[in-house]
C-alpha cells in the first residue's frame, strides 16, 4: 500500500512539473507567436510605443491616405447670422405718368413678365387718350393695385421685383462692429451649400436694435433662394500664412498630447506636435514636423487604435 502511494507521489510531482515548464515555454514564446502572425498579416510588433509597422496594401486597404506637409493659410473668420431680402436695385414700384383711370390690366400677382410687356391701360383725364404701362425688366409682379375703372394717380399701380439678385443682410453686434467693412469676403452657408461673396456695404439698421448690417449681394438666377431665408456668414477679418498647416482631421492625441501619423519606409509613426493657429479647417504646426513629409490626412484614428490595443497587450 505504502509502496502504491508512494508511485502516485511520484507521478503527481512529474506531471506538475512537466506543466509548468510547458506553461513557462508558452508565455516565454507568446510574443514570438504575435510577432510572427503580425508580420504574416502585414504587422510587425511595435518596437516603439509610437512606430507601427503596416505595408502599403493594409494601409490602402484600411482606408488610410497621406498628404504631403506644406505651408498653408489660417483663416480667422466672424460668424454672424441673418436673412436673405430682395435687392431693392432690381425692385420697381411702377405707377401712371398721367393721372387718369385704367381701361385694362393684363397681369396679375405672380405672373412672371418679360422687359417690355404690358401691364396695363390708362386713359389720361387732360388729354382722353390712352398711353401702356410696360414692365421696366424681367420679373415677378409681386404687388398689383389696379383695376379696371379705377383712379390712377400718384400711387403705384404695380411691383415688379427681379427675384435673380438678392442681398443678405447678416447682423454685427456693437463688439464685432470694428471688425467688419465693406470689400471684405464672406462665406455664406445657405440650405447646407456654400455661397462665396463680398460685403458691399455696413448700414445702420432702420429699427432700435443694437446691431449693424452687412450687406452683400448673391447671385440667384435660378430663383432657389427667397426672401424670408435664414443664413449664415462667416466674414473674413484676417489671413495669415504659415509654413507648416496640416488638416484638422490629422490631429490625434496621445498621453494628453497632439501627434500626426507620419509616412515611414515601413509604416507610420506617431509624431508629437506644437500647434500654433487653427481654423475650421487648418492647424498651424510650429514644431515636429517638416515640409515635404508625409503624413496621414484621413482614417489617422485607425493607427491611433492600433496603438492602443498594441498598448495594452503589453500592459498585460
Amino acid at each position: 500500500m505504502k509502496n502504491l502511494v508512494h508511485q502516485l507521489s511520484k507521478m503527481t510531482l512529474l506531471v506538475s512539473l512537466s506543466f509548468s515548464t510547458f506553461s513557462v515555454q508558452a508565455f516565454s514564446g507568446e510574443h514570438s507567436s504575435e510577432e510572427h502572425t503580425h508580420e504574416e498579416s502585414g504587422h510587425s510588433d511595435h518596437h516603439d510605443e509610437k512606430v507601427i509597422t503596416i505595408s502599403d496594401k493594409m494601409a490602402h486597404d484600411s482606408g488610410i491616405e497621406v498628404t504631403t506637409a506644406s505651408e498653408g493659410i489660417i483663416t480667422e473668420h466672424l460668424t454672424t447670422y441673418g436673412k436673405i431680402v430682395p435687392d431693392p436695385g432690381h425692385v420697381s414700384h411702377i405707377g401712371a405718368r398721367f393721372e387718369g383711370t385704367v381701361t385694362d390690366v393684363k397681369v396679375t400677382i405672380g405672373q412672371r413678365v418679360k422687359k417690355g410687356d404690358l401691364l396695363a391701360t390708362v386713359e389720361a383725364n387732360q388729354s382722353l387718350s390712352s398711353y401702356p404701362i410696360h414692365a421696366p425688366f424681367d420679373g415677378i409682379i409681386t404687388a398689383r393695385h389696379a383695376n379696371p375703372g379705377e383712379l390712377a394717380q400718384k400711387q403705384p399701380l404695380f411691383t415688379v421685383a427681379d427675384y435673380s439678385f438678392m442681398w443678405v443682410e447678416l447682423k454685427v453686434f456693437p463688439q464685432d462692429m470694428t471688425k467688419v467693412s465693406a470689400g471684405q469676403d464672406v462665406v455664406l452657408i445657405l440650405n447646407d451649400k456654400s455661397i462665396n461673396t463680398t460685403i458691399d456695404h455696413v448700414v445702420p439698421n432702420d429699427d432700435d436694435h443694437p446691431f449693424i448690417l452687412a450687406r452683400a449681394s448673391i447671385d440667384n438666377p435660378d430663383n432657389r433662394l427667397s426672401a424670408g431665408m435664414m443664413a449664415q456668414g462667416k466674414i473674413i477679418i484676417n489671413q495669415q500664412n504659415v509654413p507648416i498647416a496640416v488638416n484638422q482631421s490629422a490631429i490625434q492625441t496621445l498621453e494628453d498630447k497632439p501627434v500626426v501619423f507620419v509616412k515611414t519606409p515601413t509604416g507610420f509613426e506617431a509624431k508629437q506636435v506644437s500647434i500654433g493657429l487653427r481654423d475650421d479647417q487648418f492647424v498651424e504646426i510650429t514644431q515636429g514636423l517638416k515640409a515635404g513629409e508625409q503624413y496621414v490626412v484621413k482614417n489617422s484614428y485607425t493607427l491611433k487604435a492600433d496603438l492602443l490595443k498594441s498598448g495594452a497587450k503589453h500592459a498585460h
